[in-house]
């Protein structure tokens, strides 16, 4: 049985994996810790639309995002309901944790998992809840 799931899991594409909802464990943006209050948002993703709800810094509270599963990193960009985009890498960790690192709307995407001072980067850990 366990067998069977692990490999549905290997087989479902990001996009699948991503659905549902997710947990804040770890943020940091331009390159100061998130602690406490901060950590506690939730991220929900049905289809290509997503929200999130809770005391965190994100570029934006709920859009439309689009995966590239085959850049090196992968990508993700962010849409909102006005039309401006946040640019993204992510990656899928055992599939019940998600990192993502996303520029602030109408910057460059970053390059790596990482949010210096002076970035404006959001470096972002999410597991998934049940």
């Amino acid at each position: 049985m366990l067998c069977a799931a692990a490999a549905a899991l290997a087989t479902a594409s990001d996009f699948e994996t991503l659905q549902g909802n997710w947990k804040l464990l770890l943020a940091v943006h331009d390159g100061k810790p998130l602690t406490g209050a901060e950590l506690g948002a939730q991220l929900r993703i049905e289809g290509d639309r997503f929200s999130v709800q809770g005391p965190v810094v994100w570029p934006m509270s709920s859009g439309s995002f689009k995966l590239d599963e085959t850049a090196k990193p992968k990508t993700v960009d962010l849409t909102d309901g006005e039309g401006k985009t946040a640019l993204g890498i992510y990656e899928v960790r055992a599939g019940n944790r998600v990192r993502v690192c996303v520029a602030p709307a109408g910057a460059a995407r970053p390059s790596g998992f990482e949010s210096k001072a002076g970035s404006g980067y959001l470096l972002q850990e999410w597991q998934r809840s049940k």
